[in-house]
């Protein structure tokens, strides 16, 4: 009976927040801002108002991260308002910050450029210890004695041969087999997303051994609707035919594969797509849920990206490409 009323209070403050989300037509005036006061002005009375306001003379990095910060309070704060047995799903999401923070860490150990500075702290890692270490060594052992990430270890060999990627890869597929583990059948639509977030990533894999001629086919994840096949594909037009073909992520042409902005704005529309027919087809359970987590981190990262344009005052045309991918 407790757990029904708490699921009935978590759906009405959901139900509160998706109508907190920025409405059609509010990406089109941000992008058409002419400075970061006019830009921070459109986002003054939205949910991001505060942040921006308090953050907005500051770098880019910065407000970036304060917009970070913000998603992942966020999380939390809805974790909240739901019984334990929705846990898993919220695990989902944070872990994802989880893995983020330990790319950063490892980075600025093996490249010596310290973005430590970008971490965002999530529950269930001591983050002040661990990003005070200054070896490989020391982060595995770290994370190994806490029964994590224990396979971070076979990535130091692999790396001498396929360079940094690899460390990234070995987290990517730590985060995707532990989400697997939780989910079991438990969400057949979060299932889904593992897949998406899957896809991109070994798209970009691919692309990566691509460029640098090499088969990255044993750093597939999985679950994955990218054929292993893909790996083997040595040129570009070639690889961006089959992706169409596969109808997954919906790009115009091959350049999109060697653009960041552009192929996180495919996967942004996809995840939206995806988020919309979650919420028709579960209105008032986890798809209410997912179609307010997953909508509020596309406007999120749209508004990173308009607000780098904007600062930075770069060619809107290419930004108009961006939002329409």
């Amino acid at each position: 009976m407790f757990d029904f009323l708490r699921n009935e209070y978590a759906a009405a403050r959901l139900r509160a927040m998706k109508g907190g989300l920025l409405k059609p037509g509010d990406m089109e005036r941000l992008a058409s801002s002419k400075n970061l006061s006019e830009f921070v002005s459109h986002l003054e009375r939205t949910d991001y108002g505060e942040t921006l306001l308090n953050f907005f003379e500051k770098d880019v990095s910065t407000i970036e991260k304060e917009l970070d910060k913000f998603y992942v309070g966020m999380l939390y704060k809805v974790a909240a308002f739901y019984p334990k047995s929705y846990g898993y799903l919220f695990d989902f999401f944070i872990k994802e910050w989880e893995a983020r923070n330990l790319k950063i860490i490892i980075k600025s150990v093996v490249t010596g450029e310290d973005i430590r500075e970008f971490l965002i702290k999530t529950k269930g890692i001591e983050w002040d210890s661990i990003s005070k270490l200054n070896s490989l060594g020391g982060i595995i052992d770290f994370l190994s004695s806490r029964g994590i990430y224990e396979r971070l270890g076979d990535a130091i060999g692999l790396s001498e041969k396929f360079g940094f990627f690899v460390f990234d890869f070995c987290i990517d597929r730590e985060y995707s087999d532990c989400c697997r583990e939780k989910i079991g059948g438990k969400v057949k639509i979060l299932n889904e997303f593992l897949k998406l977030k899957n896809d991109m990533i070994n798209i970009r894999n691919i692309v990566r051994g691509l460029n640098a001629g090499v088969n990255f086919e044993e750093f597939r994840i999985l679950p994955t609707r990218i054929p292993k096949d893909f790996f083997g594909i040595r040129q570009k037009n070639v690889l961006f035919d089959r992706l169409k073909k596969l109808g997954i992520f919906e790009m115009d042409e091959p350049s999109v594969l060697d653009n960041g902005f552009l192929l996180e704005s495919v996967f942004c529309k996809k995840m939206i797509s995806l988020s919309e027919r979650f919420l028709r087809e579960d209105p008032f359970g986890p798809g209410l849920l997912l179609y307010v987590l997953m909508r509020r981190r596309g406007e999120i990262n749209k508004i990173k990206t308009i607000m780098k344009f904007v600062k930075e005052d770069l060619p809107r045309d290419y930004l108009n490409t961006i939002l329409n991918s």
